[in-house]
């Protein structure tokens, strides 16, 4: 794309000026590559285990980098949540976002079976009580839930 510069007179609070010479085009080279279709998701996950202070960002980047294969944004938030003993708990948290340009995976069913199984090593490796996701295609919310510690059987 070709932008033309007007060469006329500049007037700021510095004063004015006039520049000498003839009108310049100058060229944007930024390339675009649209995507006919993208999957996303976010993840949500704490950083604390009991009320505890327990992982950091590192260690979440860690255990994101042993079980993905792509791209992933890590960000370092606070967040209200409900656990179970049913009173609101401030906790340091990062939300995780995923995304994909649909060519690997072709199907929502594929990406979200990726999504969920990251989900579930965090869960894991994390000790976490629960790890909340959503999924997206064409950034419309296909599916969302939280994926929770399983109840131990008691003998």
């Amino acid at each position: 794309m070709n932008i033309p510069i007007v060469a006329g007179r500049f007037i700021c609070p510095a004063g004015a000026w006039k520049p000498n010479g003839p009108l310049q085009w100058v060229q944007i080279a930024n390339a675009q590559e649209k995507w006919r279709r993208a999957f996303g998701a976010r993840l949500f996950v704490g950083l604390h285990v009991n009320q505890k202070p327990k992982w950091t960002q590192r260690d979440v980047i860690d255990v994101v980098k042993h079980h993905w294969i792509g791209g992933a944004s890590i960000l370092k938030q606070r967040g209200l949540w409900l656990p179970r003993a049913r009173h609101l708990e401030e906790e340091p948290s990062v939300q995780i976002l995923l995304v994909d340009d649909a060519t690997e995976h072709k199907s929502r069913k594929a990406w979200a079976r990726r999504v969920i199984d990251l989900a579930e090593a965090l869960r894991a490796e994390l000790k976490q009580e629960t790890i909340v996701y959503e999924i997206q295609d064409n950034g419309i919310t296909y599916e969302a839930g939280q994926i929770i510690q399983k109840a131990k059987k008691r003998k």
